[in-house]
């Protein structure tokens, strides 16, 4: 048999080769460390991570839609019209309002036809007034964050023109208007807007007459309101054989919007 020799060329592989081999085995110790105790932790915490950021985007979403909301019927108040208009979401050939006394005004133009024409012209000059109140909102962001619903109680204080009022009268038409808003919100270039708007008219009287008393017989038209895209098929009006009930439901948490009718569609009307 033959012996080998050792030399200290020989003796430096040796320790080389030996260095090497634990090395490469303490880092196999190490990478099992991490992937049994570490990584777990460590995915633990993205996962905190993501939702936390996932909860920050929800609400800011919530708090960018109430802002819109308040803006809409801010600019309405402050004789703004043209404002109010651009808070719609004007490219989406979808976009509406159903105005329940009067109908649902479908896409842009009959969209300005409303709420900049015929406002301008009841409510745009001196004595005139419109004011909305929005309150108890409730707000619902999509999961996926492109859509959104909500649903305020509105309380409607004016001074309006309607029918030229001032024509024959000192002052502008006093009136009373209360009833719920429905909402629903997409992203147009990523600013959230109006998409839906559902404005019932549940009271409505002129300031020196008894509500329930108005409601029970007759409602307040304007005969040179715009003509609407299309009629509604019901009317929730107040009258004294009415029991209380919701016109829908409030909106509830939703993953995506996939072309149903949500709470607030006018189909459901």
């Amino acid at each position: 048999m033959e012996k080998k020799e050792f030399n200290s060329e020989n003796i430096v592989n040796v320790i080389e080769d030996w260095t090497l081999q634990k090395v490469s085995e303490s880092v196999k110790q190490q990478e099992t460390l991490l992937e049994d105790k570490l990584m777990p932790e460590l995915k633990k915490e993205m996962a905190v991570q993501e939702m936390q950021e996932r909860e920050l985007v929800r609400m800011q979403g919530e708090h960018d839609i109430r802002n819109l909301a308040a803006k809409f019927v801010l600019s309405i108040k402050g004789g703004l019209f043209e404002e109010a208009y651009q808070c719609f979401a004007l490219e989406s050939e979808d976009v509406y309002a159903n105005v329940e006394k009067y109908g649902i005004y479908e896409g842009k133009e009959k969209l300005h036809e409303y709420f900049v024409d015929y406002y301008k012209r009841i409510g745009g000059r001196e004595g005139c007034f419109i004011m909305h109140e929005l309150t108890n909102p409730i707000v619902e962001l999509a999961k996926d964050g492109n859509t959104a619903k909500a649903m305020f109680t509105v309380e409607g204080i004016f001074a309006v023109d309607t029918d030229n009022w001032m024509a024959e009268h000192e002052e502008a038409r006093s009136m009373w208007q209360f009833g719920p808003w429905y909402m629903e919100f997409k992203k147009e270039k990523g600013e959230w807007k109006i998409w839906h708007l559902v404005m019932f008219d549940e009271v409505e009287t002129t300031y020196e007459v008894s509500w329930s008393e108005l409601a029970s017989h007759n409602e307040i038209l304007d005969r040179s309101a715009p003509k609407p895209s299309r009629p509604v098929k019901e009317k929730h009006y107040f009258h004294t054989g009415r029991v209380p009930y919701l016109h829908q439901e409030p909106p509830v948490p939703y993953r995506t919007y996939k072309g149903q009718s949500m709470s607030c569609a006018a189909e459901n009307y």
